[in-house]
């Protein structure tokens, strides 16, 4: 899985502080499923809802424990291409 990325990282972050995982998100592989490292499916809409705010995106779909991460990612990134773009201001 590429760490290498900004929305990859901030992703990793989240999970790693949400799920109070004390670093372990470092060991954190594709397939790994959110149930795996702990989440219910409370802390899965409150998790949603974590990346939502701190990504300024909205996700259409509601994300279920068993989903995994290069899943979650693939949300997040189709969420941030749906965000319309900002025009740079004028000078």
């Amino acid at each position: 899985m590429p760490a290498d990325d900004r929305v990859t990282s901030i992703l990793l972050w989240i999970i790693d502080d949400f799920l109070e995982l004390n670093g372990r998100h470092k060991a954190l592989r594709a397939g790994y499923g959110m149930g795996e490292l702990g989440a219910d499916s409370f802390d899965m809409v409150e998790l949603q809802a974590r990346i939502e705010e701190e990504l300024h995106i909205l996700i259409e779909t509601e994300i279920s424990v068993d989903v995994t991460f290069d899943q979650l990612l693939k949300l997040v990134r189709q969420a941030i291409d749906a965000q319309p773009r900002r025009l740079a201001p004028r000078h």
